[in-house]
């Protein structure tokens, strides 16, 4: 598991994401997972630069998917993937919530 910390301009640490690799494959499919902002900096546009910075760093470690779930009420994270161009795989039910499953294919050019 790696964990990538996202720093505001003056070098505070006000979020971070975590990758890890999907055993078997090789560095090929990663898992995105517990991202976040801390409170004070969200909606001011550090969740988009944060998950940017992601997908750099995922890039450059030669991965060739992402997937992520995000809990269906979870507005701000959607907006954030559909925003860099993740696709929508699947939703599922489980007995308190509904799972939204999301990849993206990191071999797209930017």
């Amino acid at each position: 598991m790696t964990q990538i910390d996202y720093r505001d301009p003056d070098g505070e640490v006000i979020g971070a994401g975590f990758i890890d690799l999907l055993p078997g494959f090789q560095c090929t499919f990663g898992w995105s997972h517990d991202a976040y902002i801390k409170w004070d900096y969200r909606g001011k546009g550090f969740g988009t630069k944060a998950h940017m910075a992601r997908l750099k760093w995922a890039k450059e470690k030669r991965f060739k998917y992402l997937m992520c779930s995000i809990r269906s009420d979870n507005v701000a994270q959607r907006a954030i993937l559909k925003k860099a161009g993740w696709e929508r795989i699947r939703d599922l039910k489980t007995y308190c919530s509904t799972v939204e499953l999301w990849i993206i294919d990191l071999q797209q050019e930017d």
